[in-house]
């Protein structure tokens, strides 16, 4: 896979393309030492993830390696139980639910295999 490496300009919700811009991302994702419990015995642990703008990502491994694991951590629908979680500057591990809420509703999307 190819990288392009551009800033990806990030606008208010529902603001207008010419609006000024909040900042600009180099890194969109970023996740470290991200730890979550998800049984006895059995723990996910990211050590250090990054995806830059325009960067495509390919996740695979075997089953039960965490592809949907990290998935949901970014995606907000699972909570780190330690660690930091950053999409395009947010730190989506400290959001409240409603404003996790938000975050899945103006800036998140799956499309399953």
């Amino acid at each position: 896979m190819t990288s392009v490496h551009v800033p990806v300009t990030i606008y208010e919700s529902g603001a207008s393309p010419r609006a000024n811009p909040i900042r600009k991302y180099l890194v969109v994702v970023k996740v470290e030492k991200c730890r979550r419990q998800l049984g006895p015995g059995v723990e996910f642990y990211c050590e250090s993830f990054e995806a830059k703008a325009g960067e495509r990502v390919a996740l695979w491994g075997p089953s039960g390696c965490g592809k949907s694991t990290l998935l949901n951590i970014v995606s907000g629908l699972l909570r780190p139980d330690d660690g930091t979680v950053e999409v395009a500057g947010k730190r989506v591990h400290t959001l409240s639910q409603g404003g996790l809420d938000r975050y899945r509703s103006e800036h998140v999307g799956f499309v399953f295999q």
